[in-house]
């Protein structure tokens, strides 16, 4: 649970239940399922639960801070289909704003998925978010965040589209959540990608498979998107470790 390790949970106050959540359903869940070390109810949930409700109950939060202002921009970085088992799905439709519409750029290797994410997202009225279909590396991911979000460069990805290193010393793009699942090399994807955007929600699966203290996660080598029928038939877990991924705050604070 990384929200655990990394002490979110003692910050959050649990919202009003009917406000978000199917009581009954949830406290069945929260009884019969419990993982990490959290001993606040609200913050140890199974893995269904956590995609439909704590991307709301993270979001609505940042909506009650007045002095973070929202950008209404994501980045979804393996979406699935942008729906029932993407983590920012419920966000998208659950804070959907006709005047103030969302923006963003979605990454889907599956060309199912990637077909059926780009009819979800066009249903939101307005939307402005930009879906790119196939692997992608870690360089990748950013520049094409760049070229989207900020083609003019006039924050870090100025320097970064020019070849410079300048960019590191630049402001990021301000980005509402950033979403990460890819099933490999996720944590080389974050390090990169963390350059050019500065996200107030992140959400990054880990694999169950590397528990606490070891810290593990996977570099970036083209052998993944060449085996990927492999990938998709290997046990779940993955992704890095917990421990991996909250090592890696070091990395890009």
């Amino acid at each position: 649970d990384l929200a655990t390790q990394t002490g979110l949970c003692q910050m959050l106050k649990p919202f009003p239940e009917e406000e978000l959540y199917d009581h009954d359903a949830y406290k069945q869940a929260s009884l019969q399922f419990r993982f990490g070390t959290a001993s606040r109810r609200h913050c140890s949930v199974p893995n269904w639960r956590f995609l439909q409700e704590e991307p709301l109950r993270l979001y609505f939060l940042l909506q009650r801070q007045k002095e973070l202002p929202l950008s209404r921009i994501l980045v979804n970085i393996g979406s699935g289909d942008a729906s029932f088992d993407d983590p920012l799905g419920p966000v998208v439709s659950g804070f959907a704003s006709a005047a103030t519409p969302w923006r963003g750029v979605y990454f889907e290797a599956s060309p199912e998925n990637c077909r059926k994410a780009r009819e979800n997202l066009q249903t939101m009225e307005g939307g402005q978010v930009h879906v790119r279909c196939g692997f992608v590396n870690p360089r990748e991911a950013a520049d094409t965040i760049c070229k989207v979000l900020d083609p003019s460069g006039q924050t870090a990805c100025g320097g970064r589209l020019k070849g410079s290193t300048s960019h590191r010393a630049a402001p990021r793009i301000e980005v509402d959540a950033l979403s990460l699942d890819i099933d490999s090399y996720d944590c080389a994807v974050l390090r990169e990608v963390l350059q050019v955007v500065s996200p107030k929600m992140l959400v990054l699966e880990t694999g169950a498979v590397i528990p606490p203290p070891l810290a593990a996660n996977a570099e970036y080598h083209p052998f993944f998107q060449d085996s990927a029928p492999a990938f998709s038939d290997a046990e779940e877990g993955a992704g890095p470790g917990v421990s991996g991924a909250a090592a890696m705050r070091g990395e890009t604070t």
